[in-house]
């Protein structure tokens, strides 16, 4: 009887395909779990990095900042310094931070925004002279402009301290514009400006002051802002509901007078002075104290008081002027 052959081993069997799509899943889920980390993290900042030098010495200025944070939820960028070598202009600040969803980025949305020691250095242009006269601005597109980026503002929390904005002229003084700080609740209609200051019109000019702004879907409104001692804006609102003209309403006061104006976009203009007690030495000796009545012969002097108006149009200056005689001449 012949010996009986024993069964041969069998060789391993090779994967399954259902094993092998197992590991293709994996490995190309690792792969893109560590390009979806680099793209959040480390390559995101010198993405972000890049393209800032990048605009910025498009504008001529060259510098550097540090950035930081992720795409999925926001960016701090720290110790930024730019400047022109050329023309003086600059831009500097300590930290700017931006927070945001991803999801809510797309939609153009941005939870908030902060910032310390930012400062803005620009140079102004001359102007040419032309001929072509005075062109009203198109006011639709103006409240069309306030009216979308109010929408972009709104959701956003604010809080930036210490502002700096200054303008170089060739024939002028700098001027210097100083915020303590801007604030703006999420979803408020409510800005607030603290130690707002500025020598636009000198030393006395614009003292420190808070101003609060009130920013609604079709108005604008800004409740005070002193300009000199004992003159201020007492109330300027800007209305720009859509199919309506622009309309502006403001009061200002000097001392104990006070005039009220109003104005809009279809050329009406109205003004109603009321004074209480118009002391003219007081006003000139607040506003112009530079001015010497003596050098003038006081015999020939002669007092009045009124109100001029001056509107510019297409055409030219129109101006319209009224008043009274405190001091008339005899007979």
């Amino acid at each position: 009887m012949p010996p009986r052959k024993s069964a041969a081993t069998p060789d391993p069997s090779p994967p399954t395909r259902k094993r092998r799509w197992k590991r293709r899943l994996l490995i190309t889920g690792l792969i893109l779990l560590v390009l979806g980390a680099l793209a959040n993290g480390p390559g995101a900042r010198w993405f972000i990095h890049r393209s800032i030098r990048s605009e910025l010495t498009k504008l001529g200025m060259e510098g550097d900042l540090r950035v930081e944070g992720r795409l999925s939820s926001g960016f701090t960028f720290l110790d930024g310094n730019f400047a022109s070598p050329d023309t003086q202009a600059a831009i500097s600040f300590d930290e700017l931070v931006l927070k945001y969803q991803l999801l809510e980025l797309l939609n153009k949305k941005i939870r908030r925004i902060e910032g310390r020691n930012l400062k803005i250095i620009t140079v102004a242009t001359a102007k040419e002279k032309t001929d072509k006269g005075f062109t009203l601005p198109d006011f639709d597109i103006i409240g069309d402009k306030l009216r979308d980026f109010r929408k972009l503002a709104r959701p956003v929390s604010i809080d930036i301290e210490k502002v700096h904005y200054r303008l170089l002229h060739p024939k002028y003084p700098p001027v210097d514009y100083h915020l303590g700080a801007i604030t703006h609740p999420t979803n408020s209609d409510a800005f607030a400006v603290t130690g707002f200051h500025s020598n636009v019109l000198g030393e006395k000019g614009f003292p420190p002051q808070d101003l609060n702004l009130r920013w609604e879907h079709e108005d604008l409104a800004l409740d005070r802002l002193t300009i000199f001692p004992d003159l201020a804006l007492t109330t300027a609102q800007v209305s720009y509901a859509p199919g309506s003209p622009v309309e502006l309403f403001a009061s200002v006061t000097a001392l104990s007078s006070q005039l009220i104006g109003f104005a809009d976009s279809n050329g009406t203009i109205e003004l109603d002075l009321r004074d209480d007690s118009l002391d003219l030495a007081t006003i000139a000796a607040r506003f112009a104290p530079d001015l010497e009545l003596s050098d003038f012969g006081t015999d020939e002097i002669k007092s009045a008081i009124g109100l001029g108006l001056r509107i510019h149009l297409p055409i030219g200056p129109v101006r319209f002027e009224y008043g009274h005689a405190l001091s008339p001449d005899p007979g």
